[in-house]
């Protein structure tokens, strides 16, 4: 059984699933009413099917059906459609069972029997989620995946303005600076300007300049060979060399000592680092993103 309304731009579709086909025809009159699109259908089967085909916002469904229920429909929604938001029905005898499918991802349960005004009510809640989650996959849409939410998840006027400016970062190859306290984020923008970038296939490697000891700075940062210095048992690479066709992050910039920013000048405009006790050069090709919390203009001046 398929029937399809059509709803306004601005309504989600609903898909709703049960075998008792009166049942159907009570909900789809309601939704109907309010304005919703429709989608019914008799089994967890068929239900699967429209999902494929119509990729409805929000799915109510029933627990027990023959073929495939409610909870298998369940999993396979929220494996295969994880922006879709499911509704569970159930008769007292299975509530139970209807709060463990919210551990399994259900967005609510409805108790049979239930009224109009309850069955939109939970409907107009999920039809909220849905919103949210259409707005955050329109934004990500429109600035490129900067907002992605293993990196940096947001959409407040602030932040759609950070993520303009780290579209502008990521389009070039210049060095970035990123200003701001402690705690804000500034290495989620320097690994969303990296991951967006040209140079998103190269390394992105860290360095956090206030962390160590100068001399292990500047070892880190340069690399030593065996005997260099107490301790150095074996040869290591610098970052600057690690990074080579990536991006390489300088944190809390600020706090790097002295003596080494002019070594570290030369480095970067000469594209070749030399080794703490070596002898011979190594060219690297890396983009430079520094971050710190202090006011840089004051230090220098």
């Amino acid at each position: 059984m398929t029937d399809v309304d059509t709803q306004s731009e601005d309504r989600h579709t609903l898909l709703v699933v049960d075998d008792d086909t009166d049942l159907l025809a009570s909900y789809q009159k309601v939704l109907r009413r309010a304005g919703y699109g429709v989608l019914l259908a008799e089994s967890g089967t068929e239900a699967f099917d429209l999902m494929r085909r119509h990729n409805p916002s929000i799915v109510l469904t029933d627990i027990r059906m023959p073929r495939m229920d409610g909870v298998t429909l369940l999993r396979e929604i929220t494996t295969n459609f994880p922006d879709t938001i499911v509704i569970i029905m159930t008769a007292f005898g299975t509530v139970a069972r209807a709060v463990e499918t919210m551990k399994e991802g259900a967005f609510d349960f409805l108790t049979k029997p239930f009224s109009a005004d309850q069955l939109l009510e939970v409907v107009r809640r999920a039809e909220y989620r849905a919103n949210v989650i259409r707005r955050n996959r329109d934004l990500h849409e429109d600035l490129g995946g900067l907002c992605d939410s293993d990196i940096i998840v947001g959409q407040s006027p602030a932040m759609r303005a950070l993520f303009v400016h780290i579209r502008t970062a990521a389009q070039s190859n210049g060095s970035v600076l990123v200003l701001g306290e402690s705690g804000t984020g500034k290495e989620l923008v320097a690994r969303a300007v990296h991951s967006n970038s040209s140079r998103k296939a190269g390394p992105f490697v860290a360095l956090n300049c206030g962390a160590l000891p100068d001399h292990l700075v500047e070892s880190e940062l340069f690399g030593h060979e065996k005997g260099a210095f107490t301790g150095a048992h074996e040869s290591r690479p610098g970052l600057l060399t690690t990074a080579n066709n990536g991006v390489f992050f300088l944190d809390e910039i600020g706090d790097l000592p002295l003596h080494l920013q002019s070594k570290l000048l030369r480095a970067l405009e000469e594209r070749r680092v030399r080794r703490v006790g070596g002898r011979t050069e190594t060219e690297f090709d890396v983009r430079v993103i520094s971050a710190t919390n202090r006011n840089i203009d004051e230090m220098v001046n």
